[in-house]
Protein backbone atom coordinates (compact mmCIF):
# COMPACT_ATOMS: atom_id res chain seq x y z
CA UNK A 1 0.00 0.00 0.00
CA UNK A 2 0.92 3.49 -1.09
CA UNK A 3 2.41 5.50 1.49
CA UNK A 4 -0.10 8.34 2.26
CA UNK A 5 1.32 12.01 1.53
CA UNK A 6 1.09 13.57 5.24
CA UNK A 7 0.30 17.28 5.34
CA UNK A 8 0.99 19.85 8.01
CA UNK A 9 -0.98 23.44 7.75
CA UNK A 10 -1.97 22.51 4.11
CA UNK A 11 1.13 21.45 2.85
CA UNK A 12 2.36 18.15 1.86
CA UNK A 13 5.05 16.54 2.20
CA UNK A 14 6.58 17.10 -1.11
CA UNK A 15 5.79 20.84 -0.95
CA UNK A 16 7.47 20.91 2.09
CA UNK A 17 10.79 19.81 0.54
CA UNK A 18 10.46 21.69 -2.66
CA UNK A 19 10.01 24.45 -0.65
CA UNK A 20 13.44 24.04 1.52
CA UNK A 21 14.61 22.75 -2.16
CA UNK A 22 14.13 26.45 -3.60
CA UNK A 23 15.35 27.86 -0.33
CA UNK A 24 18.83 26.18 -0.64
CA UNK A 25 18.76 27.33 -4.28
CA UNK A 26 18.40 30.63 -3.74
CA UNK A 27 20.98 31.00 -0.63
CA UNK A 28 23.73 29.41 -3.13
CA UNK A 29 22.42 32.03 -5.85
CA UNK A 30 23.10 34.51 -3.41
CA UNK A 31 26.52 33.44 -2.46
CA UNK A 32 27.71 32.70 -5.77
CA UNK A 33 26.55 36.20 -7.06
CA UNK A 34 28.08 38.09 -3.57
CA UNK A 35 31.63 36.53 -3.69
CA UNK A 36 31.82 33.25 -6.34
CA UNK A 37 32.63 29.54 -5.67
CA UNK A 38 35.63 30.61 -3.62
CA UNK A 39 33.71 30.94 -0.44
CA UNK A 40 31.11 29.19 -1.32
CA UNK A 41 30.51 26.09 1.56
CA UNK A 42 27.56 23.84 3.20
CA UNK A 43 27.92 25.74 6.29
CA UNK A 44 27.55 29.09 4.63
CA UNK A 45 24.35 27.99 2.48
CA UNK A 46 22.61 26.21 5.55
CA UNK A 47 23.05 29.33 7.36
CA UNK A 48 22.27 31.59 4.80
CA UNK A 49 18.89 29.41 4.17
CA UNK A 50 17.86 29.10 7.97
CA UNK A 51 18.05 25.34 7.38
CA UNK A 52 20.13 22.99 8.85
CA UNK A 53 22.43 19.51 7.42
CA UNK A 54 19.68 17.04 7.14
CA UNK A 55 17.62 19.20 4.70
CA UNK A 56 20.65 20.01 2.76
CA UNK A 57 21.24 16.12 2.65
CA UNK A 58 17.46 15.52 1.32
CA UNK A 59 17.71 17.32 -1.41
CA UNK A 60 21.86 17.86 -2.45
CA UNK A 61 25.00 14.92 -1.91
CA UNK A 62 27.17 17.78 -2.36
CA UNK A 63 27.74 21.38 -2.53
CA UNK A 64 29.13 21.12 -5.94
CA UNK A 65 25.53 19.61 -7.23
CA UNK A 66 23.89 22.30 -5.50
CA UNK A 67 26.06 24.86 -7.53
CA UNK A 68 24.71 22.95 -10.61
CA UNK A 69 21.63 22.63 -9.55
CA UNK A 70 21.49 26.66 -9.43
CA UNK A 71 23.40 26.60 -12.98
CA UNK A 72 20.77 24.34 -15.03
CA UNK A 73 17.87 26.47 -12.68
CA UNK A 74 18.88 29.78 -14.39
CA UNK A 75 20.13 28.46 -17.70
CA UNK A 76 16.45 26.95 -17.53
CA UNK A 77 14.98 30.67 -16.70
CA UNK A 78 16.86 32.01 -20.17
CA UNK A 79 15.86 28.92 -22.27
CA UNK A 80 11.85 29.91 -21.02
CA UNK A 81 12.95 33.91 -21.47
CA UNK A 82 13.78 32.98 -25.49
CA UNK A 83 10.68 30.25 -25.79
CA UNK A 84 8.31 32.49 -24.76
CA UNK A 85 9.66 35.39 -26.93
CA UNK A 86 9.93 33.03 -30.25
CA UNK A 87 5.96 32.04 -29.77
CA UNK A 88 5.15 35.87 -29.44
CA UNK A 89 7.23 37.93 -31.15
CA UNK A 90 5.98 39.13 -35.57
CA UNK A 91 7.41 40.90 -37.84
CA UNK A 92 10.90 40.94 -39.54
CA UNK A 93 14.28 39.38 -38.78
CA UNK A 94 15.19 43.08 -37.45
CA UNK A 95 11.99 42.96 -35.59
CA UNK A 96 12.85 39.03 -34.15
CA UNK A 97 16.43 40.08 -33.05
CA UNK A 98 15.14 42.70 -31.31
CA UNK A 99 13.34 40.80 -29.19
CA UNK A 100 15.57 38.11 -28.38
CA UNK A 101 18.09 41.03 -27.87
CA UNK A 102 15.31 42.72 -24.99
CA UNK A 103 14.86 39.50 -23.55
CA UNK A 104 18.73 38.93 -22.79
CA UNK A 105 18.68 42.82 -21.57
CA UNK A 106 15.67 41.77 -19.28
CA UNK A 107 16.65 38.90 -18.13
CA UNK A 108 20.39 39.92 -16.55
CA UNK A 109 18.89 43.34 -15.18
CA UNK A 110 15.42 41.89 -13.36
CA UNK A 111 17.84 39.57 -11.14
CA UNK A 112 21.59 41.56 -11.16
CA UNK A 113 22.49 38.32 -9.37
CA UNK A 114 22.44 36.79 -12.54
CA UNK A 115 24.82 39.59 -14.58
CA UNK A 116 27.01 39.35 -11.14
CA UNK A 117 27.27 35.20 -11.69
CA UNK A 118 28.15 35.76 -15.16
CA UNK A 119 30.76 38.36 -14.60
CA UNK A 120 32.40 36.06 -11.88
CA UNK A 121 32.74 33.83 -14.86
CA UNK A 122 35.86 35.42 -15.78
CA UNK A 123 37.96 34.54 -12.65
CA UNK A 124 38.73 31.33 -13.72
CA UNK A 125 36.66 28.79 -11.72
CA UNK A 126 35.44 26.35 -14.51
CA UNK A 127 31.97 25.53 -13.23
CA UNK A 128 31.44 29.01 -13.95
CA UNK A 129 33.12 29.70 -16.85
CA UNK A 130 31.29 26.51 -18.46
CA UNK A 131 27.43 28.61 -16.96
CA UNK A 132 28.52 31.27 -19.15
CA UNK A 133 29.66 29.30 -22.05
CA UNK A 134 26.39 27.75 -21.81
CA UNK A 135 24.59 30.60 -21.60
CA UNK A 136 26.57 32.06 -24.88
CA UNK A 137 25.59 29.40 -26.71
CA UNK A 138 21.60 29.98 -25.71
CA UNK A 139 21.85 33.50 -26.51
CA UNK A 140 23.49 32.75 -30.27
CA UNK A 141 21.39 29.92 -30.34
CA UNK A 142 18.03 32.24 -30.14
CA UNK A 143 19.83 34.59 -32.36
CA UNK A 144 20.51 32.38 -34.86
CA UNK A 145 16.97 30.62 -35.05
CA UNK A 146 15.11 33.98 -35.14
CA UNK A 147 17.64 35.25 -38.33
CA UNK A 148 16.61 31.92 -40.15
CA UNK A 149 13.34 32.35 -39.68
CA UNK A 150 11.48 32.91 -43.02
CA UNK A 151 14.77 31.53 -45.18
CA UNK A 152 15.75 34.75 -45.44
CA UNK A 153 19.13 34.19 -47.65
CA UNK A 154 22.08 34.19 -45.87
CA UNK A 155 24.70 35.54 -48.16
CA UNK A 156 28.06 34.41 -46.43
CA UNK A 157 26.13 30.95 -45.29
CA UNK A 158 24.86 29.94 -41.65
CA UNK A 159 28.14 28.65 -40.56
CA UNK A 160 29.49 32.37 -40.41
CA UNK A 161 26.39 33.19 -38.71
CA UNK A 162 26.55 30.93 -36.34
CA UNK A 163 30.20 31.64 -35.39
CA UNK A 164 29.42 35.03 -35.74
CA UNK A 165 26.76 35.30 -33.52
CA UNK A 166 28.43 33.23 -30.90
CA UNK A 167 31.55 35.45 -30.96
CA UNK A 168 28.68 38.37 -30.46
CA UNK A 169 26.81 36.65 -27.82
CA UNK A 170 30.26 36.19 -25.90
CA UNK A 171 30.69 40.19 -25.94
CA UNK A 172 27.14 41.12 -25.35
CA UNK A 173 27.26 39.43 -21.93
CA UNK A 174 30.24 41.08 -20.97
CA UNK A 175 28.67 44.65 -22.70
CA UNK A 176 25.44 43.97 -20.54
CA UNK A 177 26.97 42.94 -17.50
CA UNK A 178 29.06 45.88 -17.75
CA UNK A 179 26.54 48.15 -18.20
CA UNK A 180 23.85 46.78 -15.20
CA UNK A 181 26.71 47.38 -12.86
CA UNK A 182 27.13 50.57 -14.12
CA UNK A 183 30.40 50.61 -15.70
CA UNK A 184 29.43 52.12 -19.56
CA UNK A 185 28.71 55.60 -18.49
CA UNK A 186 25.83 57.35 -19.78
CA UNK A 187 25.15 55.04 -22.16
CA UNK A 188 21.18 54.27 -22.60
CA UNK A 189 19.63 50.71 -22.83
CA UNK A 190 17.91 51.89 -26.00
CA UNK A 191 21.82 52.95 -27.29
CA UNK A 192 22.95 49.77 -25.83
CA UNK A 193 19.99 47.51 -27.71
CA UNK A 194 20.62 48.81 -30.81
CA UNK A 195 24.31 48.45 -31.26
CA UNK A 196 23.55 44.94 -30.37
CA UNK A 197 20.95 44.63 -32.60
CA UNK A 198 22.80 45.75 -35.48
CA UNK A 199 25.75 43.71 -34.79
CA UNK A 200 23.78 40.59 -35.37
CA UNK A 201 22.11 41.76 -38.29
CA UNK A 202 25.17 42.31 -39.66
CA UNK A 203 26.93 39.29 -38.51
CA UNK A 204 24.46 37.65 -40.71
CA UNK A 205 25.26 40.35 -44.05
CA UNK A 206 21.05 40.43 -44.50
CA UNK A 207 18.15 42.82 -44.45
CA UNK A 208 15.06 42.49 -42.62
Amino acid sequence: MAKADRSYAGETADARRERRRLQLLEAAFDLLAESGRDQMSKRRVIAAANLNDRYFNENFASIDQLMEAVYAWQLGELAAHFAMVSASVRGGMRERIQANVQATMSFLVDDPRRAALLSVGHGGDESLMELRQQAAFLVASAMVSEAIKGEVPLPHGRRHLELSTLLIANGAIDLVTLWVGGRLGSITADELQGTLVNLIVDAGGVTS
